[in-house]
């Protein structure tokens, strides 16, 4: 009877363990979920706030100006017209000055290969180019092309070279095998080394010589005689290219005596005079490939010292010296006029046997008296003429002296029309 009821209470009481168990786990769970939710809410919120910051900034970036309309705005139409305006300017001040250097070019080589040997030329040739970007070129075309040419480059040289009776230096060759075969004839050549590659005698040397001897003397001849028939022209290239003459050229160079060939071949003259002119031929072909890069420079000025002297002495030489004083009088001389050349000043001594003249041209007539032209120097009273001429072309009062001409020349047809109508 007392064990029932201890029972009862053991039972009732494990019951109620049970049941505090389970609402102990259940409230576990409920936190838990509690906080689960919790957190996420929380994140949501979170994202909510980073997704409307976002848009704020956003709109914010969209609104703030970027770099680059800083620069546009930075950079005022103003200022864009002004910097337009400088340098177009500066562009004109170029073309003006480019214009005037035009007429300048021959005392560019002078001023500048004293310090840069070989600038002055380019220094033209890079003005020319210019002066085409500007539409310059026809005025000064012409004269551009005998300012740069071998001939006005080497001309004053050549004169004095042979005024002092001293001949151009001797380009030297740079190639051992092609100097070696400069000075071997043909015969001299061993069976056996006719099939060995390279130069072995002259014989193709000369072949290219003789090409470049041709096109080179032709330009000289074109550039000195500018008004000369093609008839004049091929007879003074004659005399300066012949054997005769190439011939000499080898022996004042001593250049014979260095040839590797039968002796005999000596004694029979006009045979040797031949050869003589091929070695010449052999040793200009050897300069233009021995100096890879400037051969035909080179070897072209040299020639051209040797050429200039003989070329101004044949018999149908017209240079332009005479051009420039036959223009002079052709724009300007007429009944009454006179146009005179004299001593500026005394002449200097250079060189024991060179000197340098000083010549200045004037005009009487048109109401003026022995008006002053022009100046020119050179190393003969010719050549000052001729550069006294050639200023006096660019004299600002020669317009006005060829308008006068002009009016001359037109009242003197109609006093002759007047005189030769009936009465």
């Amino acid at each position: 009877m007392v064990a029932e009821p201890l029972l009862s209470r053991v039972q009732a009481m494990n019951t109620k363990r049970k049941f505090e168990a389970q609402s102990g786990e259940t409230a576990v769970i409920e936190t838990s979920t509690k906080k689960q939710k919790a957190t996420k809410g929380s994140e949501e919120i979170s994202a909510t706030k980073k997704t409307s910051k976002e848009k704020k900034e956003g709109k914010g970036k969209k609104n703030a100006p970027t770099s680059e309309s800083k620069t546009k705005r930075s950079i005022s139409p103003p200022g864009a017209e002004r910097d337009a305006e400088n340098l177009q300017s500066r562009l004109a001040r170029l073309e003006r000055l480019t214009s005037k250097l035009l007429t300048q070019t021959e005392q560019i080589p002078s001023l500048l290969n004293s310090k840069n040997p070989g600038k002055g030329e380019d220094a033209v040739r890079a003005l020319v180019e210019l002066g085409r970007a500007f539409g310059l070129e026809k005025a000064t075309s012409d004269r551009l092309y005998h300012n740069i040419s071998c001939k006005d480059k080497v001309r004053e040289e050549a004169l004095r070279l042979s005024q002092e009776r001293k001949l151009p230096p001797l380009p030297a060759l740079l190639d051992p095998e092609l100097e070696a075969a400069v000075f071997t004839h043909q015969g001299y050549v061993k069976d056996s080394e006719h099939s060995l590659p390279g130069e072995k005698s002259y014989e193709r040397l000369e072949h290219l010589g003789d090409a470049y001897i041709q096109s080179m003397s032709t330009r000289l001849i074109w550039d000195s005689c500018p008004r000369a028939p093609a008839g004049c022209l091929a007879r003074i290239r004659e005399d300066l290219v012949n054997n005769d003459t190439l011939g000499q050229f080898a022996g004042a160079y001593g250049l014979d005596r260095r040839l590797l060939l039968d002796p005999r071949i000596r004694n029979e003259p006009k045979r040797w005079m031949k050869i003589k002119g091929d070695i010449f031929e052999a040793y200009v072909g050897a300069v233009i490939l021995s100096h890879r890069g400037r051969g035909v420079e080179v070897a072209e000025e040299w020639l051209a010292k040797l050429w200039i002297p003989r070329l101004e002495k044949h018999g149908d030489y017209q240079p332009d010296m005479v051009r420039y004083k036959e223009e002079l009088s052709k724009r300007i001389m007429d009944k009454g006029v006179k146009i005179t050349y004299y001593d500026e000043k005394p002449p200097i001594q250079e060189t024991k046997s060179s000197r340098r003249y000083f010549l200045g041209v004037k005009l009487t007539g048109y109401g003026y008296d022995q008006q002053h032209l022009g100046s020119g120097q050179g190393i003969s009273k010719g050549i000052a003429g001729n550069e006294a001429a050639k200023a006096a072309l660019e004299n600002p009062l020669l317009p006005k002296f060829m308008a006068l001409k002009q009016a001359q020349v037109q009242a003197r047809r109609e006093q002759q029309a007047a005189a030769a109508a009936p009465a």
